[in-house]
Formats: C-alpha cells, structure tokens, sequence
C-alpha cells in the first residue's frame, strides 16, 4: 500500500472514535428533549392537579427527571471535551 493510503486508513482508525462519540451525543440528546418535553407536561399536570398525594408524587417525579436530564447534559458535556481533545 501506498502511504497515502496508510495514512488514510490510520485517520480512519482515529476518526471513528470521535463519530462514535458524537454519535452518543446526538442519542442523548434526543433523549434529553423527550425528558425536558415529558417535565413539562408533568408540570403542566401539578398546576391543574387539586389531589395533595398526587401532587406529592408528580412532583417526585419533576425532581427525578430534573435529576437525569442533569446528568445527561453533564454526561453530553464530557464527550463533547473528549472529542475536542482528541
């Protein structure tokens, strides 16, 4: 093989781990939206709900969704810097 062809399959090589990075943020990014769009509709539940329990587990639920899409933003945050130093 010629080196031009060498060194393209090496860049290859080193150019696949940063699609599958932001292949990964793309996914959860997605997922992070589905999140935000499903608090939002629990929310919108709280304020037209008069029951006191159910209002106390919608908003259990508010907090463990606001919790994970925390984590997701932080997690989407990480790739994001391992690609830019790769």
């Amino acid at each position: 093989m010629k080196s031009k062809k060498l060194i393209k399959k090496l860049q290859d090589f080193f150019d696949s781990s940063k699609k599958q990075k932001a292949k990964k943020v793309e996914e959860i990014q997605k997922v992070l939206k589905l999140l935000k769009q499903k608090e939002l509709k629990i929310k919108q539940e709280i304020l037209d709900c008069t029951d006191s329990e159910k209002l106390i587990k919608l908003q259990q639920k508010v907090d463990i969704i606001y919790a994970q899409r925390s984590k997701g933003v932080k997690a989407v945050q990480e790739l994001q810097e391992q690609t830019v130093e790769l």
